[in-house]
């Protein structure tokens, strides 16, 4: 109960914001609205169980490197410093995997349909390819499970990153300057699923700017357009197939 009060509390908060500063004016249910819907409904299922099969092949390959004693040390942290070094080692894990999911050619066509939204908001940040998705949890989730995190600071790191990520893809022109460098914002984002540059913004801007793939627009600038050059179904299910053929 409390978790669909919360999903409820936050939808309403965003709408709230898109409708009093957004970045373009467009409508609630603009076009790809249910196909967006499709994805929050059904991915999840989908996904868990991708989740589980994946970890089992992963657990028989990496399970020498866990260390019960740093495992151990680990957990005793505060939970403050635990939240933070997980948040650091999920975003080096979530920049890497992003990263190939746009370099390979293969992996693009399931993150394609994630960029192929043409009308970004925080809807949109539930449009992903399920085995996008696993990808990854799988590659985030991994060594903070092998680092021995505790299933507290895994439960405050996803809430963490689902507004996080309902943030960045929100339509929202966010006027706090210094936000950006600690969790990233919608300006930033936007530009990483622009048409104008390729290849910029992946994750934490630190990151990007260590990287050399931060793109930091002067504050008012956005793409004039998002989506993807090739021909993406609109439609839940032939963007599921789309990535296999």
């Amino acid at each position: 109960m409390q978790v669909i009060i919360g999903i409820i509390v936050i939808a309403i908060a965003f709408t709230w914001l898109e409708r009093k500063s957004p970045v373009r004016r467009q409508k609630l249910f603009r076009p790809g609205w249910f196909t967006d819907v499709c994805h929050w409904a059904f991915n999840q299922t989908i996904v868990n169980v991708g989740v589980i099969i994946g970890a089992i092949p992963l657990y028989i390959l990496l399970g020498w490197t866990i260390n019960p004693s740093f495992q151990s040390a680990i957990a005793r942290q505060p939970g403050y410093l635990q939240f933070v070094e997980a948040v650091i080692v999920a975003e080096v894990s979530f920049y890497l995997v992003h990263r190939l999911f746009h370099k390979i050619p293969r992996l693009w066509k399931f993150h394609a349909i994630h960029h192929s939204s043409e009308h970004l908001d925080a809807l949109a940040s539930v449009r992903f390819h399920p085995v996008d998705m696993v990808a990854a949890r799988l590659a985030i989730g991994t060594p903070l499970y092998i680092l021995g995190f505790t299933a507290e600071t895994f439960g405050f790191y996803t809430t963490f990153n689902l507004v996080q990520s309902i943030f960045v893809h929100a339509n929202i022109r966010c006027r706090l300057p210094g936000l950006r460098w600690l969790i990233s914002d919608p300006q930033l984002h936007r530009w990483h699923h622009s048409l104008d540059i390729d290849n910029k913004n992946f994750g934490h801007p630190l990151i990007d700017l260590l990287c050399g793939t931060l793109y930091n627009p002067p504050p008012g600038e956005f793409p004039r357009a998002v989506g993807v050059v090739q021909k993406v179904p609109v439609n839940y299910l032939r963007q599921l197939i789309y990535p296999l053929r």
